[in-house]
């Protein structure tokens, strides 16, 4: 009889155990997955997506999460699956675009770079990082005009950008706009003394 009761004690404080413990597991999960290291992220996001229990809104912050992770790894594939993921969920999460974009332009695939670079402008037409990205793909395409406009957008947006002024250096250098590219990489220098690029 006084096994019985230990046994039936034990499973009791179990029980009782468990509900803080299950919180404190999807807290621990959330930082997992919102944290810095790649592996951990994914198992931490992953948990969070097979928990069932998660918003759409926040079930979209997961995938993105973990989207993020594997583009740290370099498993694009991974991460556009992601990405769309979070983007099926919540259609305005102009970042996950811009980061999609961003795998695309790691495999290669210039044109669906390009047009997730579109479809976040189209959310956020003051997103200047979505500009340098695009300028970036659009150099990748040899088509430079195109890169030159929009460094020129993103420089309109964020005036003291050095970054922005030698990308547009470099579009204007292969456009044999020289005196241009010049005053770029000058003004480069200017906003970031000893910048190596410039």
């Amino acid at each position: 009889m006084w096994g019985k009761c230990l046994i039936a004690c034990a499973a009791l404080a179990a029980l009782v155990a468990a509900g803080p413990a299950r919180a404190q597991t999807s807290d621990q999960q959330w930082d997992w997955c919102k944290g810095d290291n790649a592996d951990l992220s994914i198992g931490g996001c992953t948990a969070i997506i097979q928990s069932g229990q998660e918003t759409t809104m926040n079930l979209a912050i997961a995938f993105y999460d973990r989207g993020n992770a594997y583009d740290d790894k370099g498993e694009y594939d991974k991460a556009i699956a992601d990405y769309t993921q979070a983007l099926q969920l919540d259609p305005r999460h102009e970042t996950a675009l811009v980061n999609r974009g961003l795998a695309y332009k790691h495999k290669g695939d210039h044109d669906r770079a390009i047009a997730d670079f579109n479809a976040a402008l189209g959310l956020k037409p003051d997103d200047e990082d979505a500009y340098i990205d695009r300028g970036l793909t659009f150099e990748k395409k040899n088509q430079y005009d195109r890169a030159e406009q929009d460094y020129s957008q993103a420089i309109r947006l964020k005036p003291g950008d050095a970054e922005a002024y030698v990308d547009r250096g470099i579009a204007r250098r292969h456009l044999n706009k020289y005196d241009l590219a010049v005053a770029d990489y000058t003004h480069a220098i200017a906003l970031k003394p000893g910048y190596s690029d410039a």
